[in-house]
């Protein structure tokens, strides 16, 4: 969700500039960009793993796209049903795509990371502990400190 956010919240910036007040009337803009976005992590948009189908946005309904001129109500119904009936499949899918990405990322990160020893005689920080009091710009560390053994 942290990730979701913070995308939804860069596209309200990108949208509404120095009008910070009008966030209200562009969220439903951005909330539906993302939704019918395709995510990196899984392949898919949320959009379709929720209601197994991909949304049609207005400007397919206005120009009359081929989407729109084959469209036939018992047909739509029946792939309806059918989509619905695979959605577990895609949705397992997707899972799958983003545990693979994640495990990616993961070893990338792992291949850069270098083990360091530690030993009597050196000077290490120690992380803080947050208190009430503090803020972004209070410091996430404390030390110098010498380690005795």
């Amino acid at each position: 969700m942290e990730s979701a956010n913070k995308v939804i919240l860069k596209g309200l910036r990108k949208r509404c500039g120095e009008s910070k007040g009008a966030w209200i009337n562009e969220f439903p803009v951005v909330l539906w960009s993302y939704n019918t976005t395709p995510q990196s992590a899984t392949g898919e948009t949320p959009y379709r793993l929720v209601y197994g189908e991909d949304a049609m946005i207005s400007l397919e309904l206005s120009e009359r796209t081929w989407r729109v001129a084959v469209f036939n109500e018992e047909e739509n119904e029946a792939n309806l049903k059918a989509s619905l009936d695979l959605l577990p499949e895609a949705r397992e899918d997707a899972h799958l795509r983003e545990v693979v990405v994640k495990q990616r990322a993961g070893r990338g990160y792992n291949a850069k990371l270098v083990p360091q020893q530690i030993e009597e005689g050196d000077l290490v920080l120690r992380r803080k502990t947050r208190s009430f009091d503090d803020n972004k710009l209070t410091s996430n560390w404390e030390g110098p400190f010498r380690v005795l053994r």
